[in-house]
């Protein structure tokens, strides 16, 4: 998030002991760091024309907005979850449902309702049909989807910073890697479905069963930290300003750059948000994070993927030149031409298209 956001927490929430939700407390983006002026998008993160009804279980209790994306754009541009920013909520048959003020869904008994999400001059509206509990079919995933998603709902904090920002950035690495092996339960909490594709292959796809709803906290710590990351890439858009380039050299091997500056802590944590497959989240501690950062050879047109060692206290940066190996399915280290000349990412990028010749 934004440093000059103000941040408050919602009110406390209490559990009833009837039932097993855990509830964390909401952190809650001041509306003030997002200008009325910007231009503003929001849609359900379900396919509404595929699902236009999503089902809950009678007696489950979770943040509406969660399950709400939101798009501001313009001199401060913000992504995340509607949960995260002040917003209005309603329920067309509280008998059915209701939700507070803070977008606090409570299913209360079989039926079907309209649930609205308005932020500032948006809405989008969806049918929610409550069923019997004991409705859905139950595994060991969905069990431990549950048990995660309640376990990661107490870490939600008022904001990211560097103090808790690496904790929490392994626990959302843990937690999606937990549903990429398994087909059963979505890393938002809706059950899939095994489709048969042309030739016979299978593949799992959501349905509109939201068996673990507790599931969307996940939703709003990965939103948090997303803009933590885009916020404080060096190796973005605005990366210019962070990492600021000296010098330039390299072999068949790699590619040297000299910064300016030493690299701090918060480049370190962003770039371990931003750097995806690239093994950050196998990364313990606070002091390294490794960055995706594309070379393009001038001469035989082709693009690289080098991987970036970003360490706190030093002002160097070591690209190594990778490329995607099919039949061990993961990355791996190529060579560079001698005599090529490389491009480094494009001139909107940090780089700003410098280029190096390889010795």
């Amino acid at each position: 998030m934004k440093k000059t956001m103000k941040i408050r927490l919602a009110v406390f929430l209490s559990i009833l002991l009837v039932l097993p939700t855990i509830v964390a407390a909401l952190p809650m983006a001041s509306t003030e760091a997002l200008a009325a002026g910007n231009d503003v998008s929001m849609y359900w993160n379900w396919d509404v024309a595929s699902h236009p009804t999503i089902e809950v279980e009678a007696g489950q209790q979770f943040y509406l907005g969660d399950y709400a994306i939101l798009n501001v754009y313009g001199k401060k541009p913000w992504y995340g979850r509607v949960s995260l920013v002040k917003a209005t909520y309603t329920s067309s048959k509280k008998a059915v449902a209701t939700v507070n003020k803070s977008g606090y869904f409570t299913a209360k008994k079989t039926g079907t309702t309209t649930v609205t999400v308005k932020y500032k001059s948006k809405k989008i509206t969806t049918k929610i049909k409550v069923v019997p509990k004991g409705t859905f079919a139950t595994s060991e995933n969905i069990s431990g989807l549950q048990k995660k998603a309640e376990a990661l709902s107490k870490q939600i904090p008022k904001k990211i910073t560097t103090k808790n920002g690496f904790a929490l950035y392994k626990v959302v690495s843990d937690y999606q890697k937990y549903t990429d092996e398994v087909n059963d339960i979505g890393v938002e909490g809706f059950l899939k479905e095994a489709v048969t594709a042309y030739g016979g292959s299978t593949y799992y796809k959501n349905t509109a069963q939201l068996a673990v709803p507790q599931a969307g906290r996940y939703a709003a710590l990965n939103a948090m930290l997303s803009n933590y990351g885009w916020e404080n890439n060096p190796t973005g858009t605005k990366g210019a300003k962070l990492f600021k380039i000296k010098s330039v050299s390299a072999t068949k091997s790699s590619i040297v750059i000299k910064l300016k500056k030493k690299i701090d802590t918060v480049q370190v944590l962003a770039t371990r948000i931003n750097g995806y497959n690239l093994g950050n989240e196998e990364l313990s501690g606070n002091t390294k994070a490794y960055a995706g950062v594309y070379v393009y050879d001038k001469k035989t047109h082709e693009s690289f993927r080098c991987k970036a060692e970003v360490k706190k206290g030093s002002n160097t940066l070591k690209l190594i030149p990778m490329k995607y190996s099919p039949q061990k399915g993961e990355w791996v280290k190529t060579t560079l031409k001698k005599g090529h000349t490389y491009v480094l990412e494009t001139k909107d990028y940090w780089t700003k298209g410098k280029t190096v010749k390889v010795k």
